[in-house]
Parts: structure tokens; sequence; C-alpha cells
């Protein structure tokens, strides 16, 4: 499940490279760019879209509740705290699939 919480569907269309085969991404954000998708990403993985106005539809209780039991493992790039500078670039520059994270473990 892939919740699109923030206004940026070029991020979103990039993410679906990672939503696993019948996997439900749910629009939670408002973005004014257009999302780009093709018939055989959806067809070929029976990929689902769901709109989730106000947040408040069954469907972010059940993404909810999935999250909760931890059931859910995130998507991230991440870099060392010595790679700080290098992480701010890489994500400036558009080049990050998904959250950009610093370590400091």
């Amino acid at each position: 499940m892939l919740l699109n919480t923030h206004g940026s569907n070029q991020a979103v269309s990039d993410a679906l490279q990672g939503l696993a085969p019948r996997g439900r991404l749910v629009l939670m954000g408002i973005a004014f760019d257009a999302l780009s998708l093709t018939n055989m990403q959806m067809v070929m993985n029976s990929v689902q879209i769901l709109g989730s106005a106000h947040n408040g539809t069954r469907y972010l209780v059940e993404a909810l509740r999935i999250a909760g039991e931890g059931k859910v493992t995130p998507m991230v790039d991440v870099f060392d705290k010595e790679h700080a500078a290098d992480a701010y670039r890489h994500t400036a520059a558009g080049k990050s699939r998904f959250r950009t994270v610093i370590s400091f473990a």
C-alpha cells in the first residue's frame, strides 16, 4: 500500500515502481501536476487507486490499521550522517525515489 500524503504526483508516479502487484495507491494529498500512469502498469499489476478526501473514508482506517499492525515497510533512501550534504543534493536534484532519510545511528 502506498499512501500519498503530499502534493506531488511526479513523486507518486516514481513511487509506483515499488508498489507490489495487487497493491493499492491511496491519494490523500492534493496535487496540481498530472498523475502519469501507463495502462500496462495498472492492468498487469492489478493496481488499485483510491482517493481519500479529508482522510475520513474507510480506506484510510484500513491503511492505518495495517500500518499499526506493523505490516508496512517504508521505502526510503538512507544516507549516513557523514553524507548529509550528499543527501541534500540527491533530493534537491530530484533523484530520490522515496523519502530521503539521514541516519544518525
